[in-house]
This record gives structure tokens, sequence and C-alpha cells, in this order.
């Protein structure tokens, strides 16, 4: 989701500005396809694992995932729409993501080699920003009941459920911590955007940032014992932090005089991956949990947004 007005929907405007998206063009193909734009070298230097990604094309927004120590990246969906927000599943074999292929926005699941496209969602409203729960449930939020809320739903059996209930305001980028009892999300219902977390067992919720405005799209380390969050403005930009899950021992992620956002942690909570406009355009940088150790991962004439790195084995590795 998108927390600020300005920055934050540059990336959107820039791909937009060409017109609208048609809608899919045929059946995906999921062929391997250097990502970038041509005659520009890339350079990719990731430390280990496999990154998910979105970056945009002329007419589209797709998914790409760039395994460490190969060549370049591969293309995972090629459809005409906007496919994003990526998010490994709990073993790595799977991918989900949001797009708007037949036409409101809907949760699709892939798997690892961009193949066996399912869509798992079927509403009218906007269904965005998929993340998985530790048990392979998806949490996602979505509008379908007039106000966007938080939502769980199990892929086997279909229950969906509510877990938020707020009318009006926005309420979006839901993360689950590593127990699978507790969910992160940013809300602006108090005119300002802050992170909150919901216990699943009581229902309570519990805002751990403010009082300024400007704080989002949290990410829960699966160790549980931090909550990284974008923070900061349209005026002064944004930059990340990190805090306990009780907003305690607040500190700061990145460096750099720029934006710096899309944080998320890998699936060991070992490793923390997040974009920055630094050079120019959006990058993919990454670093030790604590921020510690930071490296610049991607060096593309494209751009890339919201990374999700998985650093074990994964199911189903092709």
């Amino acid at each position: 989701m998108r927390c600020f007005s300005g920055v934050a929907t540059a990336f959107l405007l820039a791909f937009a500005a060409g017109g609208a998206l048609a809608g899919p063009d045929g059946p995906p193909d999921n062929r391997p396809v250097r990502a970038g734009r041509a005659n520009q070298p890339d350079d990719w230097r990731l430390s280990a694992g496999s990154l998910v990604y979105e970056s945009p094309g002329r007419d589209r927004v797709n998914i790409h995932r760039y395994d460490a120590g190969a060549a370049a990246p591969v293309r995972l969906t090629t459809h005409r729409a906007r496919d994003q927000r990526p998010r490994w599943s709990p073993d790595g074999s799977k991918v989900a993501f949001h797009s708007d292929l037949a036409g409101s926005n809907d949760i699709y699941v892939i798997e690892r080699d961009g193949s066996n496209l399912r869509r798992i969602t079927d509403h009218p409203g906007q269904d965005t920003d998929p993340d998985w729960m530790p048990d392979g449930r998806l949490v996602f939020s979505s509008d379908r009941d007039g106000d966007e809320n938080i939502y769980l739903l199990n892929l086997e059996s279909g229950r969906l459920i509510q877990v938020t209930h707020y009318s009006g305001g926005r309420t979006g980028g839901p993360t689950a911590a590593g127990d699978g009892r507790r969910i992160a999300f940013s809300s602006d219902r108090l005119f300002s955007w802050q992170v909150y977390v919901l216990d699943l067992g009581n229902g309570e919720i519990e805002r751990i940032t403010g009082p300024l405005p400007g704080k989002c799209n949290p990410a829960w380390s699966p160790r549980e014992d931090r909550i990284a969050f974008m923070s900061g403005g349209d005026l002064i930009g944004t930059d990340l932090r990190s805090a306990r899950p009780d907003g305690s021992g607040t500190r700061s992620i990145g460096s750099g005089v720029s934006n710096n956002e899309d944080p998320q942690y890998s699936e060991n909570g070992r490793r923390l991956v997040w974009v920055s406009d630094r050079d120019g355009n959006w990058e993919i940088y990454e670093a030790d949990a604590d921020g510690s150790g930071e490296r610049r991962v991607s060096r593309t004439a494209a751009d890339e947004r919201h990374p999700d790195l998985f650093l074990g084995s994964p199911a189903g590795r092709d």
C-alpha cells in the first residue's frame, strides 16, 4: 500500500503516464527473461538466497526473481497488468502478490518458477497487500465491506475471516508475527498513518508508533523481536525504523539522504531488505537484521520495489 501522497505514488505515476494498462494479453510466458532496460548493464550482488520483487515496464508491473550468483533475474509474470507486492510462502515454494489482471485488484499465487498462476480471491473490491501466516494462511487488506480492513484466508478450506472492523480511513500492509498470534498493520483511521498490533486471540489492538504522522508498511521479523516500518512524509522524505512489538526501542535503519522504503525481513529473520532512491532510481539494499553491514544489491536502469528475501532451501526448487 502507499502511505504517502507524494514520493510513494511517484513510482505508480511513472509507468501510468504512458496510458491506462490494458487487460491480459493471453497466458503468461514464464520463460526466464532479463530484467531491466535494453542496452543498460545490470549489476546484481546478493549475498545469499533468492529475492522476489516488482519492477515496471512501459505498460505493466511484473514480478521478478533473482537468485544469488545468477547472471540475471528471471521474470515470473508477464501480464499487461500491475502485479505487485510479492511475498514468499513460508517454505519458499510459492509467491503471493496482488494484481489488477482481471480488473480490480485480487490476490494471486504462483510457484517459485512463475508457473501455476492461481487467482485466490475474486471480488469487485480491492484485495491487496498479501502476506503469509506461518501456518500457510494468507492475510491481506480489502475494502470489500465498503471500508478497508484486514482479512485472513485459509487456502485449503476457503474460510475468510475479517479481523479488523474499522469504519472510514485506510487500513493495510498486514504482516504476521512468527508465532502467528499477532498481526501488525498500518492505518490512518485517526487521520495519521500509524502502525498497530492486533492480538488475534483477544482482538485487542495497540498503536505502537506516534505521535508524529507518517508511520506505515510494517514488516515483522520472524524472530518476533522487531517490527520495521517506513517513517516520514512527502516534504522530509522517508526513512526506515524498527521497534520492539510494544513500540519501545526505536532505531533507524539505512543510510544516506534519500527515501528508504519497503522493508522486509528474510524468512529466518537474519537479513533485512528494502529499496532506496539515493542514486536516482529505486534499487534494492540488504543488511543484517539490525541494519548493520548495509550493501547495495541491484544496480539497474529500471526501478525495483517491494523486495522479499528467502535464505533457506525452498521446497520445489526449480
